[in-house]
């Protein structure tokens, strides 16, 4: 990439000629970009069909990052985590250089950015973002339809989560100590939800707005505004043959 902008063109010119090396086939600069700026151990790089699952025997021209990992550090001699992937540091607006990304595993670690850099990462299935110094609006998510887990627990994320009620894969959701906002009642078209983690945040509504929510089996809601009587909840759901959901406060 520095060799880029040593060229005599505009920085405008350079930053072009980068993007466009990183998405033609013919080249391997974006992985030689996450090496550089990630490090060896924190990518996977796959050939991925449309379904998710691994290919094998393909061109190494086929093969795409579609996983970032900070648990690849894992010493397995020492059964603990190498210290190295908590130097991890980089803004996450780089990450537009990797569009096949599927899985974005980088909780405590040391990276930072506005999540509006994610929305062009339309095979995004998992984002776990946690405890790092990551910010935003919510309704930068909105468009990621492929979205089955949201992990933004910790960070600086702000927005109203009316903004996710069109991503109709999303299994779990962990906004927990952040400063989302909105009713409750926004999630009751996600009908996949298992998991919702709102703790310490500004979320309010009626938990019963949620009762039907076929899968729901998790529901933390410790230090919100939210109205809840958990014994008409789940007398509800037990009624409707749905599942005991486990509601803390």
């Amino acid at each position: 990439m520095d060799i880029l902008y040593q060229l005599p063109f505009p920085k405008e010119v350079c930053s072009k000629i980068f993007m466009f090396a990183c998405k033609t086939p013919h080249t391997d600069l974006s992985s030689a970009m996450v090496k550089k700026i990630l490090g060896l151990r924190f990518y996977k790089e796959y050939c991925i069909d449309k379904r998710g699952h691994k290919r094998i025997g393909m061109d190494f021209y086929d093969r795409n990052v579609v996983e970032l990992n900070s648990g690849l550090w894992y010493n397995k001699k020492k059964r603990k985590l190498d210290l190295g992937y908590e130097k991890l540091n980089f803004d996450i607006k780089y990450l537009y250089i990797l569009p096949k990304l599927i899985w974005l595993y980088l909780s405590e670690t040391r990276i930072y950015g506005d999540i509006t850099h994610l929305n062009s990462l339309q095979d995004l299935i998992t984002i776990d973002l946690s405890n790092t110094d990551v910010s935003g609006d919510i309704i930068h998510l909105k468009s990621l339809y492929n979205l089955e887990n949201i992990i933004l627990e910790k960070t600086g994320i702000t927005g109203n989560i009316l903004h996710l009620n069109l991503l109709l894969d999303l299994q779990l959701i962990v906004l927990s100590y952040t400063s989302v906002n909105g009713n409750i009642a926004h999630l009751n078209s996600l009908l996949d939800l298992q998991v919702i983690n709102l703790d310490n945040t500004c979320v309010t509504g009626d938990i019963n707005d949620l009762k039907s929510l076929p899968d729901l089996d998790v529901l933390r809601l410790e230090n919100t505004s939210i109205k809840v009587d958990e014994d008409k909840f789940n007398e509800y759901r037990k009624s409707a043959g749905l599942p005991y959901c486990d509601i803390y406060l």
